[in-house]
């Protein structure tokens, strides 16, 4: 994988003969939007560094949650909990197909 800057906002990387462009923002806003409702911004770059990133951590836990509520009160969740019996079904069932693809 290669990589170059053109200029400051446009990073290129090149996979195989595939060239993907991504444009970095110099300062950034990051929101949560349901459908095509207005976004809503949650957090922003500070004006004395770089942009930086956001990151979410939910650990395995109960009551690990992280919740947007939209100003209509529309509510996005994303939260932990005990790993159910259909859901482990449907791992062991693609760990499985994963095993059978790799003899």
């Amino acid at each position: 994988m290669e990589e170059n800057k053109e200029d400051t906002n446009i990073n290129r990387e090149t996979i195989g003969s595939a060239t993907i462009s991504i444009k970095e923002f110099s300062e950034a806003e990051w929101c949560f939007q349901f459908d095509d409702d207005e976004p809503f911004v949650f957090s922003w770059s500070r004006t004395d560094s770089t942009p930086g990133e956001l990151t979410f951590v939910i650990k395995p836990q109960d009551g690990s949650a992280i919740i947007f509520t939209a100003p209509g009160g529309k509510k996005f969740r994303l939260f932990a909990r005990e790993m159910s019996d259909s859901t482990k079904k449907s791992r062991d069932n693609q760990e499985s197909d994963l095993n059978t693809e790799s003899i």
